[in-house]
């Protein structure tokens, strides 16, 4: 996740006006998490198996002065969402998927710049 990290990093302060007052979505959590919830979901799961790529995209861009709603899981069950947004707030407009692309169940999500990409991952020998 480090690689991952480091590559957000390096990227400009206007690549991430995206996420601006939006949720993070992902496939990697199931629930939704506000604003004042994720900082300490981050001092939790970092560097843990709990760690991914929405939380380190949510440390990098508030280091980068983006302001967010929150993370929010993209998972559906029979077409309702498993994480529930704020009343008045919806999927279309209120948050930004950063997984991987994907076209099932008449979804076209696509990779943004966000999503992990082969450089990012790193593996470790398995040391018995």
């Amino acid at each position: 996740m480090k690689a991952y990290e480091n590559r957000l990093m390096s990227l400009k302060k206007s690549d991430f006006e995206c996420l601006r007052n939006k949720y993070i979505s992902c496939y990697d959590v199931w629930d939704t998490f506000q604003q004042d919830e994720v900082k300490k979901e981050i001092e939790m799961r970092y560097g843990t198996k709990f760690d991914n790529i929405a939380f380190r995209l949510y440390m990098v861009a508030t280091i980068k002065n983006i302001q967010m709603k929150g993370i929010t899981s993209h998972k559906k069950i029979r077409g309702r969402r498993v994480a529930s947004l704020k009343f008045g707030e919806t999927e279309e407009a209120d948050t930004f998927y950063v997984g991987p692309a994907l076209n099932f169940d008449d979804t076209k999500l696509e990779r943004s710049i966000f999503s992990l990409r082969a450089e990012d991952r790193r593996y470790k020998e398995n040391i018995n």
